[in-house]
């Protein structure tokens, strides 16, 4: 049986910066962690957030 992922990564440009980007991890429809800082790469955000993601998974009352 499949287990749809309750967590979804969405990655944006930087309102301060234009060539940086910011992460932030949404359950469901809510957001539940955005991060503070930016990053130079898309690829770098991605990274970051998949491992918040992970440590959410695994606990659910994590926080960064």
């Amino acid at each position: 049986m499949l287990q749809e992922r309750p967590y979804q990564i969405k990655i944006e440009p930087d309102p301060s910066g234009e060539r940086r980007f910011r992460w932030t991890i949404w359950e469901g429809e809510l957001i539940r962690l955005e991060e503070a800082f930016s990053y130079a790469t898309r690829r770098e955000a991605i990274a970051a957030a998949e491992k918040v993601m992970l440590r959410l998974a695994k606990d659910p009352r994590a926080r960064k």
